[in-house]
């Protein structure tokens, strides 16, 4: 609203009008009138009043809620999405270190933890254009798929409510 005095009284002064004939709350009134906005007063009391148009805030609160209800839907497919993976990685086989690291096998690891860090990092397409980049993106969704797995924490450790620690397995 400050701003919008200091633009009468420009425009005032621009047009030769010696005395100032509106105060605030006229010009607000003008305005309100002519233009269709709202007024808001600030929190702050050293601020002055915010000025809206209705139909671009009602306009950006509909935004703002279909943008939470996308948001929830998607955090809604993130849980599924981790649900399935940790299924999966219960299920497979537990490594056992035989002397290498070359021996993790498809048994050790599901393919759906290691297919979702590779749609991670390389997006949707099957096939990069470079040999090195393709084994480049294997060797990290192997290394983040191993990690995952050895950092996911047992239906034991999750539901123990004395365990201060959390240990891999």
């Amino acid at each position: 609203m400050s701003q919008l005095q200091a633009a009468f009284d420009t425009i005032s002064q621009e047009n030769n009008v010696k005395e100032k004939t509106c105060s605030r709350k006229t010009i607000k009134k003008l305005i309100q009138a002519e233009i269709g906005v709202e007024f808001h007063k600030s929190k702050r009391v050293n601020e002055s009043e915010r000025v809206s148009i209705k139909e671009s805030r009602d306009a950006a609160i509909q935004l703002s809620e279909n943008a939470d209800e996308d948001c929830t839907s998607n955090m809604k497919t993130l849980y599924d999405a981790s649900v399935l993976l940790r299924k999966s990685i219960n299920k497979c086989k537990k490594w056992v270190f035989t002397g290498s690291l070359e021996t993790l096998s498809k048994d050790n690891c599901p393919e759906e933890l290691y297919c979702f860090y590779r749609w991670i990092i390389q997006g949707p397409n099957a096939t990069l254009s470079a040999q090195e980049k393709s084994t480049e993106v294997h060797k990290r969704a192997m290394h983040l798929a191993q990690t995952t797995i050895s950092m996911c924490l047992t239906e034991w450790q999750v539901g123990n409510k004395k365990s201060e620690t959390i240990q891999a397995k």
